[in-house]
């Protein structure tokens, strides 16, 4: 412990405030007590609140999304009986309708693309390989996506594909945007790496308003949407991934970027994916745990279930809430197990009448045990 050199009082680190506090919970009194009534505490920080969540790692980013990420592949005729492969990426949004979202520019025109999701060995290991994919392509593989929606003003499209493959899960819309200085990360299939489903870093330069102009097979484009600019670089192929917070939510759909004067990359905001399914009057169903337990065809009416009454609503977002300060806890169990007991007991009290109150009330007596 040390002096703080304005008030000459003790100064804690967060590790000793938190110890201290958990002491004084214990025995009835403040963390002022403990220490008797002619001295108190200078904390260095706050301990993060409660309903603070606390960043995910880049692995964990990786591990929960790549599920959720794909890649979007179709041939365009050139003449002369030649053809060239264009590609992008694109992320799961809803699994009950088989929606995936991705660039206006990386379907184009076309009324249907292929779609191939990531494939594993026998250990269960990512199969990277991009010449894995491509002969599956070749030889007419992948999943038959229509093209339900574009937005060539946006550049943005939604792709419905005919079935998902066992354990496909949904990559979470955030609420709210990124701002400068925040840390994000990025999923693409780059057409210059032999690899697919390669992961990025970055952080946020800028956020604002952009019109900009691209010319792409002798059309020329118009683009006016809001954009998050960062500094992870975005190469061809990467359009149309998805863009992660620290909480593995996407906050933007990769666009492109410039390297004339360093490398600049584009990213449209979530904002804009969320005015793109508004106007198509499609409503996002999954939740982002969600999953798809079989791969056969899908049956039934296609179309979104109907509204669900206000404390339908309510519920579900209580659920989900739960469930993400519930992932939260669980990173700590093993390394911090008093800060899990925190976050266990928080999570009961503020949303008791959840599923994922039950499944922390049940880790939280694994602990005590």
């Amino acid at each position: 412990m040390t002096k703080d050199p304005m008030t000459k009082q003790p100064r804690m680190t967060n590790d000793e405030c938190r110890s201290r506090r958990a002491a004084g919970r214990a025995s009835g009194f403040g963390v002022a007590s403990s220490l008797g009534v002619s001295s108190f505490v200078i904390c260095v920080a706050l301990a993060p609140a409660a309903d603070k969540a606390v960043p995910l790692s880049g692995k964990d980013i990786y591990q929960r999304t790549l599920k959720s990420t794909v890649w979007v592949a179709h041939a365009v005729e050139l003449g002369g009986g030649r053809a060239a492969l264009l590609a992008g990426t694109g992320s799961v949004i809803d699994v009950p309708q088989r929606l995936i979202l991705t660039n206006f520019h990386v379907v184009g025109r076309e009324a249907e693309v292929r779609v191939f999701f990531p494939q594993f060995d026998k250990q269960k290991k990512l199969i990277a390989a991009k010449d894995h994919y491509l002969r599956e392509f070749q030889a007419g593989g992948g999943l038959k996506g229509k093209v339900l929606h574009h937005d060539a003003r946006r550049d943005l499209a939604l792709v419905q594909v005919d079935k998902l493959p066992p354990g496909t899960t949904a990559v979470p819309l955030a609420r709210e945007g990124v701002g400068p200085g925040e840390a994000v990360h990025s999923i693409g299939n780059p057409g210059a790496s032999d690899a697919l489903w390669a992961y990025t870093p970055g952080s946020v330069k800028a956020v604002y308003k952009k019109t900009w102009a691209v010319k792409d097979r002798g059309e020329v484009h118009e683009f006016e949407a809001n954009v998050v600019e960062t500094t992870s670089p975005v190469n061809p192929g990467d359009s149309g991934g998805p863009l992660l917070n620290g909480a593995g939510e996407l906050v933007a759909v990769t666009q492109g970027g410039v390297t004339a004067q360093g490398t600049i990359s584009y990213f449209i905001d979530v904002s804009e994916v969320r005015a793109l399914l508004a106007a198509k009057k499609v409503r996002v169903t999954s939740h982002p745990a969600a999953t798809v337990a079989s791969a056969t065809e899908p049956t039934g009416d296609e179309k979104a279930p109907p509204p669900r009454d206000a404390a339908a609503d309510q519920a579900a977002k209580d659920e989900k809430a739960a469930r993400t300060k519930l992932s939260l806890a669980e990173q700590f169990v093993k390394d911090r197990p008093e800060k899990a007991r925190e976050r266990l007991e928080e999570i009961i009290k503020s949303y008791p009448q959840t599923k994922a109150a039950q499944e922390a009330k049940t880790l939280l007596a694994k602990l005590k045990n």
